[in-house]
Protein backbone atom coordinates (compact mmCIF):
# COMPACT_ATOMS: atom_id res chain seq x y z
CA UNK A 1 0.00 0.00 0.00
CA UNK A 2 1.38 3.49 -0.95
CA UNK A 3 0.27 7.09 -0.97
CA UNK A 4 0.62 9.31 -3.59
CA UNK A 5 -0.89 13.03 -3.71
CA UNK A 6 -1.53 15.37 -6.70
CA UNK A 7 0.28 18.34 -7.42
CA UNK A 8 -1.52 21.58 -6.72
CA UNK A 9 -3.89 22.78 -9.38
CA UNK A 10 -2.88 26.44 -8.63
CA UNK A 11 -5.26 27.90 -11.65
CA UNK A 12 -8.46 25.76 -9.82
CA UNK A 13 -7.51 27.30 -6.80
CA UNK A 14 -7.76 31.24 -7.65
CA UNK A 15 -11.12 29.84 -9.68
CA UNK A 16 -12.37 28.93 -6.09
CA UNK A 17 -10.82 31.87 -4.12
CA UNK A 18 -8.57 29.88 -2.06
CA UNK A 19 -5.10 30.39 -1.31
CA UNK A 20 -4.56 26.72 0.25
CA UNK A 21 -5.59 23.72 0.22
CA UNK A 22 -6.70 20.06 2.04
CA UNK A 23 -5.59 16.89 0.46
CA UNK A 24 -6.93 13.06 2.06
CA UNK A 25 -4.80 10.24 0.53
CA UNK A 26 -6.21 7.13 1.78
CA UNK A 27 -3.20 4.43 2.28
CA UNK A 28 -4.90 2.12 3.32
CA UNK A 29 -8.86 0.34 4.84
CA UNK A 30 -10.66 0.73 1.02
CA UNK A 31 -8.97 -2.44 -0.33
CA UNK A 32 -11.34 -3.98 -3.12
CA UNK A 33 -10.55 -7.56 -1.08
CA UNK A 34 -10.62 -6.62 2.10
CA UNK A 35 -10.70 -4.44 5.56
CA UNK A 36 -7.48 -4.08 6.98
CA UNK A 37 -4.17 -1.61 7.36
CA UNK A 38 -6.48 1.33 7.56
CA UNK A 39 -4.42 4.87 7.32
CA UNK A 40 -5.37 8.28 6.10
CA UNK A 41 -2.96 10.85 5.33
CA UNK A 42 -4.11 14.10 5.20
CA UNK A 43 -1.88 17.33 4.39
CA UNK A 44 -3.08 20.81 4.10
CA UNK A 45 -1.17 22.64 1.43
CA UNK A 46 -0.64 26.44 1.21
CA UNK A 47 1.73 29.60 0.26
CA UNK A 48 4.41 30.70 2.90
CA UNK A 49 5.10 34.38 3.54
CA UNK A 50 7.87 33.77 0.36
CA UNK A 51 5.19 32.86 -2.20
CA UNK A 52 6.21 28.66 -1.57
CA UNK A 53 3.61 26.54 -1.94
CA UNK A 54 4.50 24.22 1.49
CA UNK A 55 2.58 21.45 3.08
CA UNK A 56 1.23 20.49 7.17
CA UNK A 57 0.61 16.71 7.11
CA UNK A 58 -1.09 14.14 9.76
CA UNK A 59 -1.88 10.63 9.33
CA UNK A 60 -4.70 8.80 11.26
CA UNK A 61 -4.13 5.35 12.05
CA UNK A 62 -1.19 3.24 10.66
CA UNK A 63 -3.05 -0.44 10.98
CA UNK A 64 -2.09 -4.14 9.73
CA UNK A 65 -3.32 -6.07 7.00
CA UNK A 66 -3.07 -9.49 7.42
CA UNK A 67 -4.22 -12.33 4.99
CA UNK A 68 -3.41 -15.92 5.35
CA UNK A 69 -5.21 -18.99 4.08
CA UNK A 70 -6.94 -19.22 7.11
CA UNK A 71 -8.88 -16.21 5.69
CA UNK A 72 -9.23 -17.72 2.11
CA UNK A 73 -5.96 -16.20 0.74
CA UNK A 74 -4.19 -18.44 -1.65
CA UNK A 75 -1.25 -17.06 0.09
CA UNK A 76 0.30 -15.42 3.34
CA UNK A 77 0.05 -11.61 3.12
CA UNK A 78 1.26 -9.24 5.87
CA UNK A 79 1.02 -5.53 4.54
CA UNK A 80 0.63 -1.89 5.88
CA UNK A 81 0.65 1.25 4.30
CA UNK A 82 3.74 2.32 3.64
CA UNK A 83 4.72 5.60 4.78
CA UNK A 84 8.36 4.93 5.47
CA UNK A 85 9.45 8.02 3.13
CA UNK A 86 7.06 10.62 5.05
CA UNK A 87 8.27 9.73 8.15
CA UNK A 88 10.32 12.37 9.83
CA UNK A 89 14.11 13.10 10.32
CA UNK A 90 14.88 12.35 14.29
CA UNK A 91 15.82 16.34 14.13
CA UNK A 92 11.89 17.19 12.73
CA UNK A 93 10.03 14.52 15.40
CA UNK A 94 9.99 16.85 17.98
CA UNK A 95 5.87 17.14 18.16
CA UNK A 96 5.44 20.42 15.41
CA UNK A 97 3.82 19.74 12.04
CA UNK A 98 6.92 20.59 9.55
CA UNK A 99 6.43 22.54 6.67
CA UNK A 100 7.77 20.72 3.75
CA UNK A 101 7.57 20.92 -0.18
CA UNK A 102 4.11 20.18 -1.10
CA UNK A 103 6.05 17.37 -3.40
CA UNK A 104 7.79 15.74 -0.27
CA UNK A 105 5.15 15.60 2.48
CA UNK A 106 6.47 15.07 6.38
CA UNK A 107 4.04 13.40 9.03
CA UNK A 108 4.20 15.99 11.99
CA UNK A 109 1.63 13.78 14.03
CA UNK A 110 -0.37 10.39 14.05
CA UNK A 111 -3.91 10.10 15.31
CA UNK A 112 -5.85 6.95 16.71
CA UNK A 113 -9.08 6.53 16.21
CA UNK A 114 -9.19 3.00 18.24
CA UNK A 115 -7.02 -0.06 19.07
CA UNK A 116 -7.51 -2.65 16.73
CA UNK A 117 -5.03 -4.16 14.65
CA UNK A 118 -6.31 -3.22 11.80
CA UNK A 119 -5.60 0.80 13.33
CA UNK A 120 -2.58 0.36 14.99
CA UNK A 121 -0.38 -2.97 14.05
CA UNK A 122 1.58 -0.92 11.17
CA UNK A 123 3.52 0.80 13.59
CA UNK A 124 6.17 -1.46 15.00
CA UNK A 125 6.54 -2.32 11.19
CA UNK A 126 7.63 1.34 10.28
CA UNK A 127 9.75 1.48 13.53
CA UNK A 128 11.28 -1.75 12.32
CA UNK A 129 11.97 -0.16 8.77
CA UNK A 130 14.09 2.24 10.60
CA UNK A 131 11.36 4.91 10.68
CA UNK A 132 11.11 7.86 12.97
CA UNK A 133 7.39 7.87 14.28
CA UNK A 134 5.91 11.39 14.77
CA UNK A 135 3.92 12.00 18.31
CA UNK A 136 0.65 9.88 18.70
CA UNK A 137 -2.35 11.10 20.18
CA UNK A 138 -4.75 8.31 21.21
CA UNK A 139 -7.58 7.01 23.95
CA UNK A 140 -6.12 5.50 27.69
CA UNK A 141 -7.26 2.57 25.79
CA UNK A 142 -5.48 2.95 22.92
CA UNK A 143 -2.34 3.57 24.37
CA UNK A 144 -2.00 0.95 26.49
CA UNK A 145 -2.66 -1.28 23.47
CA UNK A 146 -0.18 0.35 21.32
CA UNK A 147 2.46 0.05 24.13
CA UNK A 148 1.56 -3.59 24.46
CA UNK A 149 1.78 -4.00 20.34
CA UNK A 150 5.17 -2.26 20.13
CA UNK A 151 6.89 -4.51 23.35
CA UNK A 152 5.17 -7.47 21.91
CA UNK A 153 6.91 -6.98 18.36
CA UNK A 154 10.41 -6.59 20.41
CA UNK A 155 10.41 -2.72 19.75
CA UNK A 156 12.75 -0.75 22.37
CA UNK A 157 11.12 1.48 24.37
CA UNK A 158 14.09 4.50 23.09
CA UNK A 159 12.25 4.19 19.93
CA UNK A 160 8.98 3.86 21.13
CA UNK A 161 7.03 7.45 19.73
CA UNK A 162 5.92 9.95 22.37
CA UNK A 163 2.38 9.16 23.19
CA UNK A 164 -0.45 11.48 23.85
CA UNK A 165 -3.55 10.64 25.78
CA UNK A 166 -6.52 12.86 24.17
CA UNK A 167 -10.25 12.05 25.40
CA UNK A 168 -14.12 13.64 23.51
CA UNK A 169 -13.95 17.36 23.94
CA UNK A 170 -10.24 17.58 23.39
CA UNK A 171 -8.89 20.17 20.80
CA UNK A 172 -5.38 19.35 19.70
CA UNK A 173 -3.77 22.24 17.83
CA UNK A 174 -0.95 21.14 15.88
CA UNK A 175 0.02 24.14 13.94
CA UNK A 176 -1.40 27.39 13.30
CA UNK A 177 -2.86 25.64 10.38
CA UNK A 178 -4.23 22.81 11.41
CA UNK A 179 -6.39 21.78 14.86
CA UNK A 180 -8.28 18.75 15.32
CA UNK A 181 -10.98 18.41 17.67
CA UNK A 182 -11.92 14.75 19.20
CA UNK A 183 -15.45 13.01 20.00
CA UNK A 184 -15.91 9.31 21.17
CA UNK A 185 -17.60 7.08 18.59
CA UNK A 186 -19.30 3.96 20.13
CA UNK A 187 -17.50 0.83 18.79
CA UNK A 188 -16.91 -2.78 20.05
CA UNK A 189 -13.59 -1.50 21.89
CA UNK A 190 -13.58 1.25 24.28
CA UNK A 191 -12.70 5.28 24.00
CA UNK A 192 -13.07 4.50 19.95
CA UNK A 193 -12.61 8.66 18.55
CA UNK A 194 -13.62 10.04 16.18
CA UNK A 195 -11.88 13.41 14.71
CA UNK A 196 -13.01 17.07 13.69
CA UNK A 197 -9.60 18.59 11.35
CA UNK A 198 -9.73 21.84 10.91
CA UNK A 199 -8.10 23.88 8.44
CA UNK A 200 -7.95 27.75 7.04
CA UNK A 201 -10.12 26.63 3.92
CA UNK A 202 -11.86 23.04 5.30
CA UNK A 203 -13.56 21.16 8.13
CA UNK A 204 -13.02 17.30 7.35
CA UNK A 205 -15.24 14.61 9.92
CA UNK A 206 -13.00 11.16 10.00
CA UNK A 207 -15.56 8.64 11.62
CA UNK A 208 -12.88 5.79 12.43
CA UNK A 209 -15.34 2.74 13.31
CA UNK A 210 -18.62 3.64 14.76
CA UNK A 211 -22.21 3.02 15.45
CA UNK A 212 -25.11 4.49 17.86
CA UNK A 213 -25.97 2.98 21.04
CA UNK A 214 -26.59 4.48 24.08
CA UNK A 215 -26.90 1.19 25.83
CA UNK A 216 -23.14 0.45 25.60
CA UNK A 217 -21.58 -0.77 28.91
CA UNK A 218 -18.10 0.53 28.00
CA UNK A 219 -17.50 1.15 24.51
CA UNK A 220 -20.17 3.84 24.20
CA UNK A 221 -18.82 7.59 22.75
CA UNK A 222 -20.88 8.33 19.77
CA UNK A 223 -22.78 11.45 21.01
CA UNK A 224 -25.38 13.32 18.03
CA UNK A 225 -25.77 16.30 19.96
CA UNK A 226 -21.69 16.97 19.73
CA UNK A 227 -21.36 16.04 16.13
CA UNK A 228 -24.30 18.04 15.49
CA UNK A 229 -22.29 20.63 16.84
CA UNK A 230 -19.85 20.45 14.95
CA UNK A 231 -22.57 19.85 11.80
CA UNK A 232 -23.79 23.58 13.03
CA UNK A 233 -20.24 25.03 11.64
CA UNK A 234 -20.43 23.35 8.39
CA UNK A 235 -18.82 20.03 7.60
CA UNK A 236 -17.29 20.33 3.92
CA UNK A 237 -16.43 16.44 4.35
CA UNK A 238 -16.77 13.08 6.05
CA UNK A 239 -14.97 9.97 5.66
CA UNK A 240 -18.11 7.75 7.03
CA UNK A 241 -17.14 4.23 8.04
CA UNK A 242 -19.23 1.85 5.96
CA UNK A 243 -18.88 -1.41 6.91
CA UNK A 244 -23.10 -2.21 7.77
CA UNK A 245 -23.68 0.64 5.33
CA UNK A 246 -26.16 -1.77 3.09
CA UNK A 247 -27.32 -3.31 6.47
CA UNK A 248 -31.32 -2.04 6.74
CA UNK A 249 -32.26 -1.05 10.31
CA UNK A 250 -29.87 -0.36 13.57
CA UNK A 251 -26.84 -2.47 14.23
CA UNK A 252 -28.11 -4.62 17.06
CA UNK A 253 -28.49 -3.05 20.36
CA UNK A 254 -26.11 -4.28 23.05
CA UNK A 255 -29.14 -4.09 25.79
CA UNK A 256 -30.67 -6.77 23.82
CA UNK A 257 -27.47 -8.67 23.10
CA UNK A 258 -26.89 -8.75 27.10
CA UNK A 259 -30.69 -10.10 28.04
CA UNK A 260 -30.22 -12.72 25.30
CA UNK A 261 -27.04 -13.91 26.93
CA UNK A 262 -28.91 -13.79 30.21
CA UNK A 263 -31.99 -15.91 29.12
CA UNK A 264 -29.50 -18.50 27.80
CA UNK A 265 -27.24 -18.50 30.87
CA UNK A 266 -30.47 -19.03 32.88
CA UNK A 267 -31.89 -21.74 30.95
CA UNK A 268 -28.59 -24.08 32.03
CA UNK A 269 -28.63 -23.64 35.42
CA UNK A 270 -27.00 -26.67 36.53
CA UNK A 271 -24.01 -26.00 33.89
CA UNK A 272 -20.97 -24.49 33.35
CA UNK A 273 -21.71 -21.76 30.25
CA UNK A 274 -18.66 -20.75 27.96
CA UNK A 275 -18.71 -18.53 25.41
CA UNK A 276 -16.37 -18.74 22.67
CA UNK A 277 -15.71 -14.90 21.92
CA UNK A 278 -13.09 -12.50 20.00
CA UNK A 279 -10.88 -10.87 22.50
CA UNK A 280 -10.96 -7.56 21.23
CA UNK A 281 -14.63 -7.19 20.82
CA UNK A 282 -14.40 -5.97 24.65
CA UNK A 283 -18.07 -4.76 24.85
CA UNK A 284 -19.28 -8.41 24.10
CA UNK A 285 -16.64 -9.81 27.40
CA UNK A 286 -18.16 -6.64 29.39
CA UNK A 287 -21.78 -7.56 28.86
CA UNK A 288 -21.17 -11.26 29.82
CA UNK A 289 -19.56 -9.89 32.95
CA UNK A 290 -22.88 -8.13 33.37
CA UNK A 291 -24.57 -11.26 32.85
CA UNK A 292 -22.28 -13.49 35.25
CA UNK A 293 -23.14 -10.73 38.29
CA UNK A 294 -26.92 -11.14 37.44
CA UNK A 295 -27.11 -15.17 37.48
CA UNK A 296 -24.50 -15.38 40.49
CA UNK A 297 -21.62 -16.71 38.85
CA UNK A 298 -17.93 -15.51 38.20
CA UNK A 299 -16.70 -14.62 34.81
CA UNK A 300 -13.71 -16.94 34.31
CA UNK A 301 -11.60 -15.83 30.89
CA UNK A 302 -9.36 -17.97 29.03
CA UNK A 303 -7.01 -16.74 26.24
CA UNK A 304 -4.06 -14.42 25.82
CA UNK A 305 -6.47 -11.47 23.35
CA UNK A 306 -9.04 -11.94 26.75
CA UNK A 307 -6.52 -11.30 28.91
CA UNK A 308 -5.34 -8.50 27.01
CA UNK A 309 -8.25 -6.43 27.02
CA UNK A 310 -9.52 -7.49 30.44
CA UNK A 311 -5.82 -5.60 31.86
CA UNK A 312 -6.41 -2.63 29.52
CA UNK A 313 -9.86 -2.03 30.87
CA UNK A 314 -8.16 -1.70 34.13
CA UNK A 315 -5.15 0.47 32.99
CA UNK A 316 -7.40 2.76 30.99
CA UNK A 317 -9.46 3.76 33.64
CA UNK A 318 -12.01 1.36 33.47
CA UNK A 319 -13.06 -0.65 36.68
CA UNK A 320 -15.65 -3.37 35.06
CA UNK A 321 -16.43 -5.10 38.43
CA UNK A 322 -17.47 -1.21 39.97
CA UNK A 323 -19.68 -0.61 36.74
CA UNK A 324 -21.80 -3.69 37.40
CA UNK A 325 -21.90 -3.40 40.93
CA UNK A 326 -23.11 0.03 40.49
CA UNK A 327 -25.61 -1.16 37.50
CA UNK A 328 -26.92 -4.23 39.16
CA UNK A 329 -26.08 -4.06 42.78
CA UNK A 330 -24.65 -7.68 42.20
CA UNK A 331 -20.39 -8.37 42.89
CA UNK A 332 -18.57 -9.56 39.55
CA UNK A 333 -15.61 -11.82 40.39
CA UNK A 334 -13.48 -12.65 37.62
CA UNK A 335 -11.19 -15.09 37.65
CA UNK A 336 -8.16 -16.54 36.06
CA UNK A 337 -9.34 -19.93 33.78
CA UNK A 338 -5.89 -21.58 35.78
CA UNK A 339 -6.59 -20.32 38.82
CA UNK A 340 -7.03 -22.29 41.90
CA UNK A 341 -10.48 -20.40 42.67
CA UNK A 342 -11.69 -20.90 39.12
CA UNK A 343 -10.89 -24.89 38.85
CA UNK A 344 -12.71 -24.95 42.62
CA UNK A 345 -16.10 -23.49 41.13
CA UNK A 346 -18.73 -25.91 39.99
CA UNK A 347 -19.72 -25.95 36.87
CA UNK A 348 -22.98 -24.00 38.25
CA UNK A 349 -20.86 -21.31 39.15
CA UNK A 350 -18.84 -20.19 36.05
CA UNK A 351 -19.40 -18.18 33.01
CA UNK A 352 -16.62 -18.73 31.27
CA UNK A 353 -15.48 -16.70 27.98
CA UNK A 354 -12.74 -18.16 26.03
CA UNK A 355 -10.85 -17.36 22.74
CA UNK A 356 -11.76 -19.92 20.08
CA UNK A 357 -14.60 -18.19 17.76
CA UNK A 358 -12.93 -18.78 14.66
CA UNK A 359 -12.00 -22.29 15.00
CA UNK A 360 -8.26 -21.75 15.42
CA UNK A 361 -6.38 -24.80 16.61
CA UNK A 362 -4.06 -22.39 18.83
CA UNK A 363 -7.48 -20.93 20.69
CA UNK A 364 -8.26 -22.13 24.58
CA UNK A 365 -11.36 -23.47 22.68
CA UNK A 366 -10.13 -25.43 20.05
CA UNK A 367 -7.51 -27.00 22.40
CA UNK A 368 -10.16 -27.94 25.11
CA UNK A 369 -11.87 -29.74 22.56
CA UNK A 370 -9.25 -32.20 21.78
CA UNK A 371 -8.82 -32.46 25.46
CA UNK A 372 -5.22 -30.67 25.62
CA UNK A 373 -6.12 -27.77 27.74
CA UNK A 374 -4.47 -27.59 30.88
CA UNK A 375 -7.40 -26.22 32.94
CA UNK A 376 -10.89 -26.97 31.10
CA UNK A 377 -11.98 -30.59 30.19
CA UNK A 378 -15.07 -30.15 28.28
CA UNK A 379 -18.10 -32.15 29.47
CA UNK A 380 -21.41 -33.18 30.08
CA UNK A 381 -21.67 -30.31 32.09
CA UNK A 382 -21.17 -27.98 29.83
CA UNK A 383 -22.94 -25.45 27.06
CA UNK A 384 -20.66 -24.22 24.88
CA UNK A 385 -21.91 -21.15 22.78
CA UNK A 386 -20.62 -19.33 19.21
CA UNK A 387 -21.91 -18.14 16.58
CA UNK A 388 -22.58 -20.23 13.44
CA UNK A 389 -21.85 -18.22 10.64
CA UNK A 390 -18.63 -16.37 12.04
CA UNK A 391 -17.03 -15.86 8.85
CA UNK A 392 -14.06 -17.77 8.12
CA UNK A 393 -12.24 -19.56 5.13
CA UNK A 394 -11.65 -22.90 7.10
CA UNK A 395 -14.98 -24.10 8.29
CA UNK A 396 -13.62 -27.38 8.72
CA UNK A 397 -11.51 -27.00 11.66
CA UNK A 398 -14.63 -25.42 13.60
CA UNK A 399 -16.90 -27.81 12.23
CA UNK A 400 -13.95 -30.80 13.87
CA UNK A 401 -14.01 -28.87 17.05
CA UNK A 402 -18.08 -28.72 17.13
CA UNK A 403 -18.19 -32.59 16.60
CA UNK A 404 -14.86 -32.94 19.04
CA UNK A 405 -16.85 -31.04 22.01
CA UNK A 406 -20.45 -33.09 21.01
CA UNK A 407 -17.98 -36.61 21.69
CA UNK A 408 -17.10 -35.30 24.56
CA UNK A 409 -21.40 -34.89 25.27
CA UNK A 410 -20.74 -31.33 25.29
CA UNK A 411 -23.84 -29.02 24.77
CA UNK A 412 -23.37 -27.23 22.04
CA UNK A 413 -25.07 -24.35 20.60
CA UNK A 414 -24.18 -22.81 17.39
CA UNK A 415 -26.47 -20.28 16.23
CA UNK A 416 -26.67 -17.17 14.17
CA UNK A 417 -24.03 -14.84 12.50
CA UNK A 418 -21.79 -12.81 14.33
CA UNK A 419 -23.44 -9.52 14.50
CA UNK A 420 -26.24 -11.72 16.75
CA UNK A 421 -23.41 -11.43 19.62
CA UNK A 422 -22.29 -8.09 19.10
CA UNK A 423 -21.49 -5.61 15.84
CA UNK A 424 -19.33 -2.37 16.26
CA UNK A 425 -20.28 -0.51 12.91
CA UNK A 426 -23.44 1.10 12.17
CA UNK A 427 -26.07 -0.09 9.60
CA UNK A 428 -28.29 2.50 7.82
CA UNK A 429 -30.35 3.68 10.80
CA UNK A 430 -27.08 4.37 12.46
CA UNK A 431 -25.42 6.41 9.81
CA UNK A 432 -28.63 8.37 8.49
CA UNK A 433 -28.40 9.38 12.68
CA UNK A 434 -24.72 10.24 12.41
CA UNK A 435 -24.99 12.38 8.58
CA UNK A 436 -28.51 14.33 9.77
CA UNK A 437 -26.16 15.38 12.97
CA UNK A 438 -23.35 16.37 10.48
CA UNK A 439 -24.93 17.64 7.01
CA UNK A 440 -21.68 17.35 5.26
CA UNK A 441 -21.01 18.58 1.97
CA UNK A 442 -19.64 15.44 0.90
CA UNK A 443 -19.61 11.67 2.00
CA UNK A 444 -16.75 9.48 1.77
CA UNK A 445 -17.45 6.25 2.23
CA UNK A 446 -14.68 3.76 3.90
CA UNK A 447 -13.87 0.81 5.63
CA UNK A 448 -15.86 -1.60 3.71
CA UNK A 449 -15.79 -3.94 0.71
CA UNK A 450 -17.80 -3.13 -2.41
CA UNK A 451 -19.87 -5.77 -3.12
Amino acid sequence: MSTDFPKVDEAALAEQGNDGEFVWSPSGGNQDDSIGGNSHMYSYRFKDKSDRWRAETILVDVGLLHRTAFYGDDVERIDTPDHSEYMPRAEASDGKLVRTQVDKPVIGAILITHGHSDHIAGLAAHIKAGAVTPPVYASAYSAFLIKAHLANNGIDKDHWPEINVVKSGDRIELSENMAVEVAGATHSIPQALSFLIETPTARHFHSGDLKVDEGSLVAGGTDPLQLKEWGDRGIDSALIDSTSAPKKGWAKREQVIREEARQLVEKHPSKRVTYAVIGSYVEQLAGLGEVAAQTGRALVYGGKSVETHLVALQASGIDLPALVKERTGKELRILDIYSDEARALKPSEALQVVTGVDGDDATVLAQASKGKHGAWKPSADDVVIWPAGYRTAAPEQANAMDRALRQRRVDVMRFGKRSDFGEGHGREEDLKEILAALRPAVVIPTHGIPS
